[in-house]
């Protein structure tokens, strides 16, 4: 990757204003690696970015071994997941609702002033 990107493809990838994951994360102002590019020195980034990037993969893999591994690991997360897609499926519909409720009420209540 290192090679392809940043050696053989630089200049073509420079020249058509290609947006590689390197150039997103760098031209970003909030996250991990946009705190620490902002102490290392420009010659040094690619580096630093393909470390991240493997300390990151390896630390997925390994939550992905121990939910292979686990019962409780893998069970977990899901139960997390599905809550959470509950809670906002039923805050979106309470909130759809409510304002349709409140816009029904409010064009009652005018027409109810019309007709007196």
């Amino acid at each position: 990757y290192y090679t392809k990107i940043f050696i053989v493809s630089a200049e073509r990838i420079r020249q058509r204003g290609y947006v590689t994951l390197f150039t997103y994360v760098t031209t970003t102002t909030k996250g991990v690696y946009a705190a620490i590019a902002k102490r290392v020195p420009r010659q040094y980034r690619p580096q630093v970015y393909l470390f991240l990037h493997m300390c990151f993969c390896a630390t997925t893999a390994l939550f992905s071994w121990l939910c292979w591994h686990s019962f409780w690991t893998h069970t977990l997360p899901l139960y997390a997941m599905g809550a959470v897609s509950l809670w906002h499926g039923a805050s979106y519909y309470f909130e759809v609702f409510a304002k349709r409720y409140l816009a029904e009420l409010t064009k009652s209540s005018s027409g109810d002033k019309k007709v007196k």
